[in-house]
């Protein structure tokens, strides 16, 4: 009888559905790939980096350096003293010598305790060689922290920019956006900077959000009145409000950059104002300009004017 007539899937049909199929499993299987690949780009970044921490070394805490207890009137006067040499101590000692040795690139080691940033910083022949290579020059999309290639390596610029991803897993600058996103930034104000030279200490300025094409990438090596009022621009753009001290064309900062996705050209910029050298204070309490220690400007004959 007509009506137990069983329907039938024409040939084309059957072709275009296996067709399909093949194309939805061959999609699972790149993204299951591309995700796999990532994965792995992660881990080998992240192991190699890991190996890196062996050439820094942790300071010590307070407690270990002051102790507890109850304390006499000298022993607190001691006391006193001790936190205050513990404030300015840097929180970490580096072997500079022995990544010189591994990478003549490594500028010095990049510290901020809010946010767990701890890596090497390097410097290339321009700003594409380490956007994709490691610090040890192994391919990988995690790349490096490098300082801008038109920059003093040894940090003397006025105004120095290093850049680094932010990556999904937090490693490099990814971290840094916590500093607005969670809060971080009330959990210690500073960086630090450790050269072979030097250790330099930053205080945020500035927690800012621009483009890549803004003038937050005017590079200003020598001091002039124009860095000084781009110090102050920085500052009026913060989303924190942070009170400036007296700037001179002897100050100096440093802007961290990051971009805020893949495809957008926000970027997220974190700057700060050298405020300690070698455990010596640069400003006073009241704000004022107090360092008397060896130029800060000294050094690096190869600028831009």
């Amino acid at each position: 009888m007509a009506g137990n007539k069983k329907k039938t899937t024409s040939p084309a049909v059957k072709g275009i559905l296996i067709v399909v199929i093949i194309l939805c499993i061959g999609v699972m299987g790149f993204s299951a790939y591309k995700l796999i690949s990532t994965q792995l780009e992660y881990k080998k970044s992240r192991d190699e980096y890991a190996s890196l921490q062996d050439y820094i070394a942790q300071t010590g805490g307070r407690d270990e350096e002051i102790g507890t207890g109850t304390q006499t009137n000298s022993a607190t006067e001691a006391s006193s003293v001790s936190e205050e040499l513990q404030k300015n101590k840097c929180p970490i000692t580096v072997d500079a010598q022995g990544l010189l040795e591994k990478n003549p690139d490594f500028v010095g080691w990049i510290y901020m305790e809010a946010v767990e940033v701890s890596y090497p910083v390097v410097q290339g022949p321009d700003n594409d060689f380490y956007l994709h290579r490691t610090f040890e020059g192994t391919y990988n999309f995690s790349g490096s922290i490098f300082l801008d290639y038109e920059n003093r390596k040894d940090m003397s610029s006025t105004v120095s920019i290093i850049y680094g991803h932010n990556m999904k897993d937090m490693s490099m600058f990814g971290s840094l956006k916590k500093l607005i996103n969670e809060g971080k930034y009330a959990d210690s104000p500073y960086f630090w900077i450790v050269t072979p030279e030097h250790e330099y200490r930053y205080r945020f300025i500035s927690l800012e959000h621009t483009d890549a094409y803004s003038t937050v990438y005017s590079l200003y090596n020598d001091p002039s009145n124009a860095a000084v009022a781009y110090m102050m621009d920085r500052n009026t753009h913060s989303h924190v409000a942070y009170e400036l001290p007296e700037l001179t064309l002897d100050s100096r900062i440093v802007v961290l950059s990051t971009c805020v996705g893949a495809d957008s050209p926000e970027r997220f910029v974190v700057t700060g104002l050298l405020d300690m050298i070698d455990g010596e204070e640069i400003y006073g309490e009241d704000g004022s300009y107090i360092y008397a220690g060896e130029d800060p400007q000294a050094g690096g004959a190869d600028s831009n004017p």
